[in-house]
């Protein structure tokens, strides 16, 4: 397993992978100002679907006991560049969500050329078609939203479109297509962001790429 700032990235395996982690803070020791208990299950693996490829897939779900700030709560991974991760939220901004109860889906579907192939110029280069699907759905109890009122950028606003508000109305989703296998190592997605447009600073639409090994 290789670490990365929001996931870990098996080095290859066949069986499901599933992780439960526990954290636990403790109001007074190594200088801790909360105590809290967090917990989360997650379940990634894949399936083939000759002839169209496979699809990878992975269900994450959490959360956090306690009355915290935002920031030990589930701040969900927001994307603002250009480099895209598998494990975050590409179209979503940096701090925009946050959630103490969450569950997240992501979808992955690789086609392996299914359609490229049928195409000559695109079959002797060797790229593959891809397309993602992501969402993410929480709650914020009422002890911790009043309790963090005053971390909003902005406590004047009813809607705090600066972030920290959970998904909650309805799943955050993004969808997207992308083309990998680029010189071996290239993979560039064309992403769209589903729902809470509201947000005036939301992005709507994205091409973001990225660098894997494909085999």
């Amino acid at each position: 397993m290789l670490d990365g700032n929001f996931e870990r990235v098996s080095a290859g395996t066949r069986y499901p992978i599933i992780e439960l982690q526990y954290g636990l803070g403790v109001n007074g020791l190594l200088g801790g100002d909360y105590s809290y208990h967090r917990l989360s299950l997650s379940y990634r693996h894949y399936v083939n679907i000759n002839p169209i490829g496979w699809l990878a897939y992975r269900f994450k779900a959490g959360k956090v006991f306690g009355k915290v700030p935002f920031l030990l709560t589930e701040v969900h991974p927001g994307n603002e560049g250009f480099f895209m991760s598998r494990g975050i939220f590409n179209t979503m901004n940096r701090y925009e969500f946050a959630s103490d109860t969450y569950a997240q889906l992501v979808l992955e579907h690789h086609f392996d050329g299914f359609f490229f192939n049928k195409v000559p110029l695109f079959r002797k280069l060797k790229w593959r078609e891809v397309a993602s699907f992501k969402a993410v759905i929480g709650s914020m109890s009422e002890e911790n939203r009043i309790a963090n009122q005053l971390n909003l950028f902005n406590p004047n606003e009813t809607e705090n479109y600066n972030g920290f508000r959970a998904p909650s109305r309805e799943p955050y989703m993004e969808a997207g297509i992308g083309i990998e296998n680029i010189l071996k190592i290239i993979r560039i997605d064309a992403l769209w962001r589903l729902n809470y447009l509201d947000n005036p600073q939301a992005n709507r639409f994205s091409i973001v790429g990225g660098f894997y090994f494909f085999f």
